[in-house]
């Protein structure tokens, strides 16, 4: 009752201000469950990154360390430690799975030899001849793509050795460089060793005259070959000879080391015509004739050998006995 101080009973007999213990537990277990929700969904991001870690590094058990092989991915020609290796061989490397970003090739002298790379950066090959029996080395330098891993630098070092000429084609060329001639010169090239492959040579010269005339080559024995014009060289001819000899097979062994160029000029024409029947030689210069009367043509095709024989000799008139030709 309101007043007398004591507290009103519930039909139950529990008073009223008191909470009940079954209703206080179902509040402290909701709190419980929140936290540990918190922690499981920080465990498993927790899990979930350690997971990306290990799958994004190189030395992940999951991820198997893949050893580069140089030799099988970058293709060198020659071959390594390669012997007799002929002059006029291409260097070539190959990166058919790789990009070649750097190709060096040294002679001992430590002279490079020219190249170039293709524009897709698969391939390198040289641009110039090799020296005869010369220890070359080659490196090479790429790059192989790896994924996400980046780019894998791979590199590789080889050598060879190129072959030893049994002779070289070093010709004796006349005319000789700068030289003035007369206008029934022919063009000749003396070799010191026989020639096999005479189409080769025949095909590495060339003769290029100021003023164009008709000729051809003519090989006088297996070591010398002629050029001769069809008709004379005209006066003041400017005519220049290019011998591509540099890296030249010419067979049985025998190797052109280089090229050669030489210049020459024709002079005044001069020329001189006999006529045996009439006993007169005619002299033209530059087109202008003289006559000159022969007292005597001797032909020694029937005498014996001697240091005066010649198949033919014209004595001018009052010449005394003798070999001297006009």
């Amino acid at each position: 009752m309101a007043g007398t101080g004591v507290a009103e009973q519930t039909p139950t007999g529990v008073a009223a201000t008191d909470v009940a213990p079954a209703e206080l537990e179902p509040a402290r277990s909701f709190a419980w469950s929140r936290v540990v929700a918190g922690v499981g969904i920080l465990a498993a991001a927790v899990a979930i990154t350690a997971t990306m870690v290990l799958l994004l590094r190189s030395d992940a058990p999951s991820a198997p360390v893949v050893r580069i092989d140089p030799a099988k991915l970058l293709l060198v020609q020659p071959d390594q430690h390669a012997a007799d290796v002929p002059l006029n061989a291409p260097i070539v490397v190959q990166a058919p799975e790789a990009r070649i970003w750097g190709v060096t090739v040294l002679d001992p002298a430590g002279h490079p030899v020219p190249g170039s790379i293709s524009p897709d950066g698969h391939r390198w090959q040289s641009s110039a001849l090799l020296a005869p029996d010369t220890r070359y080395r080659v490196i090479v330098q790429a790059s192989l793509a790896r994924g996400l891993l980046g780019r894998d630098l791979v590199g590789r070092r080889t050598s060879f050795t190129t072959l030893r000429p049994s002779a070289l084609l070093s010709p004796t060329i006349t005319p000789a460089e700068g030289q003035t001639v007369g206008v029934g010169m022919p063009i000749a090239l003396r070799f010191k060793a026989p020639i096999a492959n005479r189409a080769a040579v025949t095909q590495a010269l060339s003769v290029t005259p100021s003023i164009p005339v008709e000729g051809a080559w003519r090989w006088v024995n297996p070591r010398e070959i002629h050029f001769r014009p069809r008709q004379y060289w005209p006066a003041g001819e400017h005519i220049t000879v290019v011998a591509k000899f540099a890296g030249l097979d010419a067979g049985n062994g025998v190797w052109g080391d280089a090229d050669r160029t030489l210049h020459f000029t024709v002079g005044d024409a001069h020329v001189t015509t006999v006529d045996t029947n009439a006993h007169t030689m005619t002299v033209t210069s530059n087109g202008a004739r003289m006559n000159i009367i022969i007292t005597a043509v001797t032909d020694t095709s029937s005498q014996p050998a001697g240091p005066c024989r010649r198949p033919l000799i014209a004595r001018p008139s009052g010449a005394g006995p003798g070999c001297g030709r006009i």
